[in-house]
């Protein structure tokens, strides 16, 4: 892997950044888990670049992109926040260097869902950008829902406190 210092440094700060999240937030399970797993998987891709395991490498890859589709389910801004950081930085790396920074899937055999990444994914850009949009029209939406939804609640409040006066 021709950027294996720089896929490293990224995986040690998401990494540091996921662990923040896990100490500060209060986080749904199924938060949890995907964190969890997001973790797991950053050990083996560290443990595959420094083996030079293609295998793992790929593999790590394909649960990189999963985690983009299944992200769009979390509630919590930071984690949303930080995948939006993940793609713009993905984005520009794939621009500066002509190709995803994580390699071309070199070990995997031809299947649809390689396939389906190599031919959809990798070369339509539209894609990527529809999914920064997507997340952040998602973190739009948890913005205002959390800022707003306690000025309507302090709203109800009040208006019962007027009625029982």
């Amino acid at each position: 892997m021709e950027n294996t210092f720089l896929i490293i440094t990224i995986v040690v700060i998401i990494d540091c950044i996921l662990f923040a999240i896990l100490l500060t937030q209060n986080l749904f399970t199924y938060e949890l888990i995907l964190i969890w797993m997001c973790i797991f998987s950053h050990i083996l891709l560290s443990y595959a670049i420094f083996t030079n395991n293609t295998l793992l490498i790929d593999i790590s890859h394909v649960l990189y992109v999963f985690w983009y589709f299944i992200g769009l389910t979390f509630s919590n801004i930071y984690i949303l926040l930080l995948t939006v950081m993940l793609l713009i930085i993905n984005v520009i790396l794939w621009i500066i260097f002509g190709d995803c920074p994580m390699g071309k899937f070199e070990s995997i055999n031809e299947t649809f869902l390689v396939y389906f990444f190599r031919k959809v994914i990798g070369i339509n850009f539209n894609i990527l950008y529809a999914t920064i949009f997507a997340y952040l029209a998602k973190v739009y939406y948890v913005y205002k829902k959390k800022n707003i939804l306690p000025e309507k609640i302090e709203t109800i409040k009040e208006e019962e406190n007027q009625e029982e006066v």
